[in-house]
C-alpha cells in the first residue's frame, strides 16, 4: 500500500511524471516492493496484513529537489528528483549522501533493497557504475 502527497493533497494518480527522469508508475513500483518486502519481514513476526497495512503505510511526499519516502510515520529515504538517486536520510528531511540504496531508473533496482539497507551502518553505494 503506497500513497503519494504534494503539499497535504494526495496525487498518487495525478501526474504522470515527477521531473524528467522519475515517473509516478516507478515511484509506486518501488514503493510497493519496499511494503510488499516489510510485510513478508512481519509476517515471521505474526503480524496480520491488515494491522501492518495501517501502521506501515509507505509514502511519498513530493517537494522541489527531493520526494521523502516515509514508512508510517517515520522517515527514511529521500529520492533526488533531477538524477533519481535514493538516499538515507540523517534526520527527517536531511540526505546522507554517504549512503545511497540506488537509482530509482536502474532497471534492476528492488524497492526491496530500501528494508534491507535501512539500518545499515557505514558508507554504502548500491549505485551501478558505467
Amino acid at each position: 500500500m503506497a500513497r503519494i502527497f504534494h503539499g497535504d493533497n494526495e496525487v498518487t494518480r495525478a501526474w504522470d511524471r515527477l521531473s524528467p527522469v522519475v515517473t509516478m508508475a516507478r515511484l509506486l513500483e518501488v514503493l510497493g516492493q519496499w511494503h510488499d518486502a516489510h510485510l513478508a519481514d512481519h509476517r515471521k513476526s505474526g503480524y496480520t496484513p491488515t494491522e501492518f497495512d495501517s501502521r506501515e503505510e509507505k509514502q511519498a511526499h513530493v517537494g522541489q529537489l527531493y520526494v521523502r519516502l516515509d514508512t508510517g510515520s517515520s522517515g527514511a529515504w529521500m529520492l533526488e528528483l533531477p538524477t533519481g538517486d535514493i538516499y538515507r536520510t540523517k534526520g527527517y528531511g536531511k540526505i546522507d549522501k554517504k549512503k545511497c540504496a540506488g537509482n530509482i531508473n536502474d532497471p534492476d533496482f528492488n524497492g526491496s533493497v530500501l528494508l534491507r539497507d535501512r539500518f545499515r551502518y557505514g558508507r554504502f553505494d548500491n549505485r551501478r557504475k558505467p
